[in-house]
């Protein structure tokens, strides 16, 4: 059985290692599909898949265990800015402030 301390642990690194690969897969699809950069591409989807190496030598149980979409706090918290995204330049700034 975890400890309160240990769920909230497995549950931020849970969500942060979920936030960061999200970003990477919004840049990599950026740099193949509408800059057409294959390099930049391949050097992202690179990184995302040593994030998720990384995050394999987690225990995947534990993780999947402390998540709780029912008691966290914040699914109903929405920013103005977070649904203004207009365009790529305002798209690629977010994705690489979630990645980080």
């Amino acid at each position: 059985m975890m400890t309160n301390s240990e769920h909230s642990a497995y549950r931020l690194l849970d969500a942060n290692a979920n936030r960061a690969a999200e970003g990477l897969r919004t840049l990599e699809d950026i740099a193949r599909l509408v800059r057409e950069d294959e390099v930049a591409a391949g050097q992202l989807k690179g990184v995302r898949h040593r994030l998720s190496e990384i995050v394999r030598q987690i225990n995947r149980d534990a993780r999947l265990a402390a998540r709780c979409a029912a008691s966290d706090a914040g699914t109903e918290l929405h920013t103005v800015s977070e649904s203004l995204r207009p365009n790529l330049s305002s798209i690629i700034p977010a994705a690489v402030e979630r990645t980080t």
